[in-house]
């Protein structure tokens, strides 16, 4: 009868414990990122003869979080909400009131901007992750780092990134097409350009920019070092799952250094060329023994590169810096000035499939133009002389009209130029002294086609010189372009600035999880230094932070996962939070563990339907074992009597 009342007590303690646990459960069926906690019993000890062994009773053996449990991922409309889906934990972190940080985690992603403009938990605690730094600023104001009201015309927002970093590449200008302005008269004939001209010439170039941009964060690139290759040596690559091989055996016997280095250049820069059309890609030789293969196919796998079966380096790397260059054309019309004399003379180029005209200018000559055309004669050896005479002194008529022809043919050719200027995205200027038209392309990198030269019906084809343009490699191709803009920009009187930001992910390649690698992270972009405006529009992808500033995204952190050798032995703190324990064991980062889901939230564990039920269960048993107690209260009352 004592053992039963024995018993008895243990079962309405252990449920009593039971009911609070379910009732917690019960409680927290909303709370976010929520685990639910088990209970789980134990009978206790029995007496020693097995034939006729009880049990004492019932107790309570452990009450754990069911930290392995994965909530279900609910779509919120709020930017700030992350879920975790899979293993892992925000790390967050408190300041107690001694001034010494207090690390906790959480699955609970919840999060909202505070005052200050850190993320934080709903419990002011911030959220820790990798922040970014300002890498780089290029601008037209050495004096300006950071975007302004001034700077209203969006240009560009590129973001970059690798295993070893993320990047954002932003840019803005000022009011350009407000700015322009027509050039004076007196640049006719060099780089003259218009009020429109020049708003066209930096529309064509910003597009260009963020064309090189795109390219630049969708390219690959390996680099292949050839150096050790000698004569008779043969080379294979394997490249997307083909082979692709090259001999360097010559056909016949070769002499001498020079020779042979001719040879194996010739031959590498067949290799070249198979490697461009195997990839689908643009190779370039950065030196005589080097190329570098650079492809839109991320996915592309070159491997296996042997000479003569023994391994050679491939490196796939972003450290390829090779700036653009811009096309410059030359046509010498000076031999043939003579027959651009009359009214019906003309002078035409065809760029790009569009022809250009000039018909001959009849004009007089000023007297300053005369001066100066008569003191540079002057400065000529007698024999170069075209033979001006002095303009102070009274002029024969054919003096004067020796003049006014060379006025003439200047005034026709500076019309000329002008014209060709005012194409969008060319320059034009014209060296009357050497009598040689220059034409640049205002874009690095592409190639314009000029042919087709005529005074009246003499061709000057003969006469077009040309340096090609070349499309460059990575960041210096990015910044060739940059660059070119900029200086469209300020012939606008227009300003210009671009600003990057980066995230190194170093700390993330050996998979610990260092906390002094960790920072809280700031979103306001006026206290970053990147704008005088106070954003805090907020994108999260992949775990990755964005803030927005109308179609400009910059990057300003990373958040990071914790995960545990047992999660189990995490210690519960309420308000979501949980702290580390030695049972926990070490702490690693969770990255490649988890899924961070941007706009959601991980719904609770606790089940309403099963709470229920285990209530009844546990109420059920706590009457029992109650009625247990009073059963033997009133045996042990029967006893007492028939004792007395």
């Amino acid at each position: 009868m004592i053992s039963g009342l024995w018993n008895g007590i243990t079962g309405l303690n252990s449920f009593e414990k039971a009911l609070s646990v379910e009732s917690n459960n019960s409680s927290n069926v909303n709370t976010v990122g929520y685990k639910e906690d088990v209970i789980n019993f134990a009978d206790l000890m029995y007496s020693n003869n097995i034939s006729t062994s009880y049990g004492k009773g019932a107790s309570v053996a452990t009450v754990d979080k069911a930290m392995y449990q994965q909530g279900g991922i609910k779509l919120t409309s709020s930017p700030y909400d992350v879920a975790i889906e899979g293993k892992g934990y925000f790390v967050v972190q408190n300041i107690n009131s001694k001034g010494i940080p207090e690390t906790y985690y959480t699955r609970a992603g919840n999060f909202k901007v505070a005052e200050n403009g850190f993320l934080q938990t709903q419990g002011n605690m911030d959220v820790m992750g990798l922040v970014s730094k300002i890498e780089n600023t290029n601008g037209t104001n050495p004096e300006e780092n950071s975007f302004s009201e001034r700077y209203s015309s969006f240009i560009a927002s590129q973001i970059l990134g690798n295993n070893d970093y993320i990047q954002t590449i932003n840019a803005k200008a000022t009011d350009y097409k407000s700015s322009a302005y027509d050039d004076s008269i007196l640049k006719s004939g060099n780089e003259y350009k218009t009020k429109s001209a020049k708003i066209n010439d930096i529309d064509e170039l910003i597009n260009d920019y963020k064309n090189k941009l795109n390219i630049y964060s969708n390219y690959k690139t390996f680099s292949l070092d050839l150096s050790t290759v000698k004569l008779d040596d043969e080379f294979k690559i394997k490249v997307g799952g083909k082979e692709i091989s090259q001999s360097f055996t010559s056909p016949t016997p070769l002499t001498g250094t020079a020779e042979i280095d001719s040879f194996l250049n010739s031959k590498i820069e067949e290799l070249s060329q198979k490697l461009a059309n195997a990839t689908n890609s643009t190779t370039i030789r950065t030196d005589e023994k080097e190329i570098i293969i650079s492809t839109q196919n991320k996915s592309l796998i070159v491997e296996n590169a042997l000479i003569n079966e023994i391994e050679v380096e491939i490196s796939n790397t972003t450290d390829v810096f090779i700036p653009s260059s811009t096309q410059s054309t030359n046509i010498d019309f000076s031999s043939y000035l003579s027959q651009l004399k009359k009214e019906n003379d003309n002078i035409r180029v065809n760029i790009d499939g569009n022809q250009i005209s000039q018909s001959f200018i009849s004009t007089n000559a000023t007297s300053e133009l005369k001066q100066e055309l008569y003191d540079k004669d002057q400065l000529l050896a007698i024999t170069d002389r075209v033979g001006y005479a002095n303009p102070t002194g009274i002029l024969t008529t054919a003096q004067a009209e020796m003049y006014n022809l060379a006025a003439s043919q200047i005034a026709t050719l500076n019309s000329f130029s002008d014209k060709i200027s005012n194409i969008k995205a060319l320059t034009s200027s014209i060296d009357m002294d050497k009598g040689i038209l220059n034409i640049e392309s205002l874009i690095p990198g592409k190639d314009v086609r000029i042919n087709q030269v005529y005074i009246n019906n003499q061709s000057l084809d003969s006469n077009i010189t040309a340096t090609n343009a070349k499309l460059g490699f990575g960041i210096a191709m990015v910044n060739s372009s940059s660059d070119a803009l900029k200086n469209a920009l300020k012939r606008a009187n227009a300003e210009f600035l671009e600003i990057t930001n980066n995230v190194s992910l170093e700390s993330e390649r050996n998979g610990n999880l260092d906390l002094s690698d960790l920072s809280n992270i700031q979103l306001n972009l006026l206290k970053l230094g990147i704008s005088n405006k106070s954003s805090t529009d907020m994108e999260i992808s992949d775990g990755i932070i964005y803030i927005k500033d109308g179609e400009n995204k910059f990057v300003v952190g990373k958040l990071q996962t914790a995960s545990f050798v047992n999660e189990q032995g995490l210690d519960p703190q309420g308000g979501n939070l949980y702290s580390w324990s030695k049972e926990a064991g070490d702490v690693s980062n969770a990255n490649g563990l988890n899924k961070l889901v941007s706009n959601s939230l991980e719904q609770s564990k606790a089940n309403l339907a099963n709470s229920l039920t285990a209530l009844m269960i546990y109420q059920k048993a706590f009457e029992a074992n109650s009625k247990s107690v009073t059963t033997s209260d009133e045996m042990l009352q029967t006893a007492i009597q028939l004792k007395k």
